[in-house]
């Protein structure tokens, strides 16, 4: 059956011209680029070494939705050397053509730009993909592409590589000049970063300086250099490098003129010193040392290469004797994840753990094959809490950007503390996808200052204002309380929300999610 379907993919390709892409691209290795010795970045980094000891890394978190995107800016505007970007995600909204201008704008000053991302950067417009690729300091590579781009052909080659297809990168990086990196949850997009009309991401990235910088770079060259990773020319044919500099300077454009929500939006749409800042920042890293933890980009046979992420997460839990926080949006836990939280429930550790409810969980299919494990996990021992869609305006700060007031807010925090002591800020879930499928990556960190900053921000989120506290009865029934409030039924933000979980529950797909 998979030799037809791949007799059949090949013979469309063949067919279809243009609506395929090159399989055996040229592809130029490259590695990460230090830092030069002097600007802005270079000092950033000097100082921070004069205030951490020796051998750490300074560390300051960010779950600021606006926060984000201008650290990502200042960086970006700072660079003088080198910009590598690594991410699942990179939306063509307001907050990613922003980004993308301004990583454009690094690039014609003459910083060498390496973009890699797992879907298409232009949402399908191949033709803008290439274009960019021309220029000489930038290139993009898309992960594990789809050869087919449309018709009969991509339908038939999705069947028969389904499995290679599958396979997803969901890392997260920004790092500059290899001096500084930004490491976390957030993908490139309004709702990440406090746009978004129908909701905003309650998320967390991490700011991060020292010696873990140059191991996120070397990360990084893993799967830029991967033979999964296609370099973005090879996307379209007909495009050369004349069309460069106009698709560039419509994007500057755009952002220059667009009286959209980035005009009222705390976001400069110019290049700008940064500088105050950067000082501002100097005697506030949390010192601590951290180890990057990532999954290999290739496959063997039908097993993953360096599976690290899950060994990485019990670093942070297996020491501990008094508390263990976890949050995961997308929570479907496995057979070990049942035994590793009754495990610690029997040697007396305090397992919570904060998911995503119905109504604060942008892929409703994945609340749905949640939705079972709620009675098994409070019977492992874990406090259970969902976070709520309504939030307190306290949380409302950290994730709409003024002035947009989202309808909702979803979570997607992926965290971890151990006794606040030691943490993991990365891009993993606990679900069979991050598991088993994506790739992932991550920092663990022994530090009790950003630990102990961290579990309050997750307490803060698992408070009885801004969380359910899922529970059971006398009876054994589930029940959910908050504000003063007890349920006896799932709390959904309406009947049609109701109907599609009962629905999406019965489809067998749970291994995919």
């Amino acid at each position: 059956m998979k030799r037809c379907f791949a007799f059949a993919v090949t013979t469309l390709l063949l067919l279809s011209g243009c609506s395929t892409i090159d399989r055996h691209p040229v592809r130029t290795e490259s590695t990460f680029l230090s830092g030069d010795t002097q600007g802005v970045l270079a000092n950033v980094n000097r100082s921070a070494k004069q205030v951490l000891p020796a051998g750490h890394s300074g560390f300051h978190l960010v779950p600021e939705a606006d926060e984000a995107l201008n650290w990502r800016l200042a960086l970006t505007d700072h660079a003088t050397r080198s910009i590598d970007i690594q991410y699942y995600l990179w939306y063509t909204d307001e907050a990613g053509t922003l980004l993308l201008s301004r990583v454009l704008k690094a690039a014609e000053r003459g910083v060498r730009v390496r973009i890699l991302v797992d879907d298409l950067l232009f949402a399908g417009d191949e033709s803008k993909l290439a274009a960019i690729c021309h220029h000489p300091n930038v290139e993009i590579r898309i992960f594990n592409p789809q050869f087919a781009r449309k018709g009969p052909a991509a339908t038939l080659e999705i069947l028969a590589r389904f499995g290679q297809l599958n396979r997803r990168m969901h890392n997260k990086a920004f790092i500059v000049d290899n001096e500084v990196a930004i490491m976390g949850g957030r993908n490139i997009g309004n709702e990440y970063f406090g746009l978004g009309k129908k909701y905003n991401f309650v998320d967390l990235d991490v700011l991060t300086v020292g010696p873990v910088v140059p191991d996120a770079s070397v990360s990084f060259d893993r799967f830029w250099n991967s033979e999964l990773s296609h370099p973005g020319e090879a996307f379209s044919v007909e495009t050369g490098p004349e069309a460069t500099g106009s698709v560039i300077a419509d994007i500057h454009q755009w952002v220059r003129e667009t009286d959209g929500i980035l005009a009222s939006s705390p976001f400069p749409r110019h290049s700008k010193n940064w500088a105050s800042r950067w000082n501002g920042l100097a005697h506030q890293w949390h010192p601590g040392k951290a180890a990057l933890i990532d999954d290999a980009p290739t496959r063997t046979g039908d097993k993953l290469e360096g599976r690290f992420v899950e060994k990485a997460l019990s670093q942070i839990s297996d020491p501990a004797d008094k508390e263990v926080l976890f949050t995961s949006p997308y929570l479907i836990p496995g057979r070990q994840v049942h035994q590793a939280i009754r495990s610690y429930h029997d040697r007396g550790v305090e397992v919570k753990l904060l998911t995503a409810s119905m109504g604060a969980n942008n892929h409703l299919f994945v609340h749905s094959h949640y939705r079972p494990h709620r009675g098994r996990l409070i019977n492992d021992g874990v406090s259970l809490h969902e976070f709520r869609e309504d939030a307190i305006p306290e949380i409302r700060d950290v994730a709409d950007t003024h002035p947009v007031v989202s309808d909702h807010l979803a979570l997607h925090v992926k965290a971890g503390v151990g006794d606040r002591k030691r943490c993991f800020i990365g891009s993993l879930n606990l679900d069979p996808r991050a598991i088993d499928l994506n790739t992932e990556n991550g920092l663990i960190i022994d530090s009790p200052g950003l630990a102990g900053e961290l579990a309050d921000f997750i307490d803060t989120l698992m408070d009885d204002q801004s969380a359910w506290s899922v529970t059971k009865s006398e009876k054994g029934s589930l029940q959910w309380k908050s504000r003063g409030e007890t349920l006896t039924r799932q709390p959904a933000p309406d009947q049609k929300s109701r109907v599609m979980d009962f629905f999406w529950g019965l489809m067998p797909i749970r291994h995919l999610l």
